[in-house]
């Protein structure tokens, strides 16, 4: 029985030097994977690497006062009484 094509032999075989193949696929999965464990990281260790001031609210403090100083003499308002804008007090 004759062969159609014969099989190389295993101890011939020539070592090839292979072209790269550029894939993007690769790329993205160590991207996700790297993201992901990034954000795990700052969800369950993030307080502790950084400093977070929710509520803290700063500004410059103002100052009102009169030019001159003065006494009250009299004062019209009652307690509980409404106050509307431009009344004279």
């Amino acid at each position: 029985m004759k062969h159609i094509r014969k099989r190389p032999r295993l101890d011939r075989l020539k070592t090839e030097i292979r072209a790269r193949k550029h894939s993007f696929s690769k790329w993205i999965y160590i991207a996700a994977v790297t993201t992901l464990i990034i954000w795990f990281l700052d969800m369950f260790f993030g307080e502790y690497v950084y400093f977070k001031a929710e509520g803290l609210i700063t500004q410059e403090q103002h100052i009102i006062a009169t030019h001159y100083a003065t006494s009250i003499e009299e004062l019209y308002v009652e307690v509980g009484g409404k106050i509307e804008e431009g009344q004279i007090v």
